[in-house]
């Protein structure tokens, strides 16, 4: 079995959170034979991260995508919109969802969920 590089590793291991992240899979996925399977025929020598070293990451994700978000509003947020939506599953879970947009002195449109 052939090893992939340690940079290799990392940029998979990203990759997979932000799998996890975006399309709001439980950290279970992980312990999911045919997902397991999926990955290791992309790269056979991809060491899947455990559950704690995922959540790491996540939070880790979390941390730079907060600090990056206060960084954008500083610099080209004069007014910002806010939405909310607020909902209760089946289970009677309450849910609030926040987003905000605003637009740069370019006019660009920038859109973030924010809860």
């Amino acid at each position: 079995m052939k090893h992939i590089t340690s940079k290799c590793q990392l940029s998979l291991g990203q990759s997979l959170i932000t799998f996890i992240i975006l399309n709001c899979q439980p950290l279970n996925v992980l312990q999911n034979n045919a997902f397991r399977d999926m990955l290791y025929n992309f790269e056979l020598s991809f060491k899947i991260p455990s559950e704690e070293r995922c959540k790491t990451m996540i939070q880790e994700s979390y941390n730079w995508t907060k600090d990056h978000l206060k960084e954008l509003l500083k610099l080209g947020a004069d007014t910002i919109n806010v939405t909310t939506d607020l909902w209760t599953s089946c289970r009677n879970d309450s849910y609030i969802g926040v987003t905000i947009s605003w637009l740069d002195q370019e006019m660009k449109l920038y859109e973030a969920l924010y809860s």
